[in-house]
């Protein structure tokens, strides 16, 4: 049982690189952190607005146009791209 749990959740300092790797991919993609939730991403794309709430490994998003949550949910299934 040790070794099929260590190997489903890796180091214990795991989520925190997933975080870092995270948090680096939404600020190069143009979210900024809330002011008063530095787990809390906004997006500004003209009049629209994308809201995304990271807890623990969880990412619940919205946003007021269905486009953005349709491109941020094709990102996040494809893989976190991190320009070069």
């Amino acid at each position: 049982m040790y070794k099929l749990k260590k190997a489903l959740y890796g180091l214990k300092r795991a989520p925190r690189a997933w975080y870092g790797r995270l948090d680096s991919y939404l600020r190069q993609n143009s979210f900024h952190h809330s002011e008063s939730d530095p787990t809390s991403y906004l997006k500004l794309q003209g009049d629209y607005i994308l809201l995304v709430c990271v807890y623990v490994d969880d990412i619940i998003y919205t946003s007021s146009l269905e486009a953005l949550v349709e491109e941020f949910r094709n990102n996040m299934m494809h893989g976190l791209r991190c320009p070069t």
